[in-house]
């Protein structure tokens, strides 16, 4: 229930957004939940901030109930959770948590409740916030720079003057791999729709391309004088796929974060033979190396005690 545009908390000590039915934004409530005490491996947070991903507004619009019904077996609006992540403070660990302690600010991914009071989650997704910034702050960055920083540092490996096309650029990981790039010291190419150029301009971005169009790719040519960009750091699909490499160049590192129509490595192998390809699904690879989240973060809490990066805003 809704009073003045605002959710009303349920009575009890822990609560949790869930949605009655599919199709409406009105249709999300809080409701009881039930604390769950962390097993050995797990930490349980008192959540302060959760931040919301383009998915959640999909989950809510009901346009990926057909894909949870058949893969995870949701086949009710009121089965879902929502948010992906979070920041909060520990409130209680098992015995085998040693990296973290109760009393702790901290930030979880890898969740599907995190809009949540209590959420209790592994440990090995749960990392140090970092003092300065706040806990909203602090909900802005797991996803969208583990992506970035992955997708352009660990696989593209981004080099000072390498030219990077980033699409949607005003988007989460746009942003994140726009600081990323830029303190790379790589040439920025960025999609976005042209009501969010002069947003993107103040951040020092010249080479602005519309994102509703597919004409960025032959502008990009004509740019770099046919030589077209070394990374392309893609979100889009359809139609945008094949223009994405076409704006790449010969021998450059195509980095795939979209699950919906990509190619397929034999594909790109035949109308690129000479090009890199990096499809990479984040939780994908946390599955297959669990220490995955605090590795990278190790690498990015630093920049951000240093204030290299910031905070989405």
């Amino acid at each position: 229930p809704q009073q003045d545009g605002e959710l009303t908390i349920p009575s009890g000590q822990s609560f949790q957004l869930k949605l009655t039915e599919y199709g409406l934004i009105d249709n999300l409530e809080l409701q009881p939940a039930q604390r769950r005490a962390p097993a050995p491996n797990d930490v349980e947070i008192q959540v302060a901030a959760a931040g919301l991903n383009f998915r959640d507004v999909l989950n809510v619009l009901g346009l990926l109930k057909e894909y949870y019904a058949e893969h995870l077996g949701i086949t009710h609006a009121n089965q879902l959770t929502f948010g992906f992540e979070c920041a909060g403070t520990v409130v209680a660990k098992g015995d085998n948590v040693s990296h973290l302690n109760v009393g702790d600010d901290v930030i979880a991914t890898m969740l599907t409740d995190g809009v949540s009071r209590f959420v209790t989650t592994r440990s090995e997704f749960v990392i140090p916030k970092p003092a300065h910034i706040s806990f909203a702050e602090a909900a802005t960055l797991p996803l969208a720079f583990l992506t970035a920083y992955y997708g352009l540092h660990h696989l593209a490996k981004l080099q000072p003057g390498d030219k990077v096309l980033i699409h949607a650029a005003a988007g989460g990981v746009g942003q994140a791999a726009v600081q990323i790039a830029q303190k790379a010291g790589a040439e920025i190419f960025a999609t976005a729709s042209p009501g969010k150029w002069e947003f993107l301009k103040l951040q020092g971005i010249t080479h602005l391309f519309n994102s509703r169009t597919l004409d960025f790719a032959q502008e990009i040519q004509q740019i770099t004088n046919g030589e077209g960009v070394d990374v392309v750091l893609n979100s889009l699909n359809g139609d945008f796929i094949d223009k994405s490499f076409e704006a790449l160049s010969s021998k450059g590192r195509f980095v795939e974060l979209g699950k919906i129509g990509i190619w397929d490595t034999a594909k790109v192998k035949q109308r690129f033979p000479d090009a890199q390809y990096f499809p990479f699904d984040l939780g994908e690879v946390t599955k297959a190396n669990p220490k995955f989240i605090r590795d990278i973060w190790m690498e990015l809490s630093d920049r951000f005690t240093q204030t290299h990066f910031t905070p989405l805003p």
